[in-house]
């Protein structure tokens, strides 16, 4: 088991858990494309941050089977193994519609991966040094 796949297991397993887990960072090639799709500027070496909390946010949201009538996949915690590979290599980069509590900008990375198109939303937090990039949720489409 993958550190992500143990990090996403301890967060649906204890609700005390409430840890942050560094996925990585975002290189300057992707700054740019990420600048240049969606307007947000992200610096260069910005960190990439799951939280438990958006963890079972994610799974309250988009873990049930009524996923289906919305067109959507339930989540399951095997999916966590690709939110590294849609972040860092995504088919396409867009703005979210709306900001979020902080009024950060959300940025939707997607990719499609076995037959299924996932999506992954990271918030901007500029309050950060250096800006950080954090999970908000994951949903996947057909």
């Amino acid at each position: 088991m993958s550190k992500i796949s143990d990090f996403v297991q301890k967060a649906l397993v204890d609700n005390t858990y409430n840890e942050e887990y560094e996925f990585g960072v975002i290189n300057n090639r992707l700054c740019q494309r990420i600048a240049v799709e969606t307007g947000t500027k992200v610096l260069r070496n910005a960190i990439t941050i799951i939280t438990c909390s958006a963890i079972r946010h994610a799974f309250a949201r988009h873990g049930k089977n009524d996923e289906k009538e919305r067109g959507q996949h339930a989540i399951k915690p095997d999916d966590f193994e690709f939110i590294y590979e849609i972040t860092r290599n995504p088919d396409k980069i867009e703005r979210g519609d709306r900001q979020g509590r902080k009024r950060d900008d959300i940025i939707i990375f997607s990719k499609k991966l076995n037959g299924k198109n996932y999506f992954v939303l990271m918030n901007a937090d500029r309050g950060k040094n250096p800006i950080s990039l954090y999970f908000n949720t994951l949903f996947i489409k057909n």
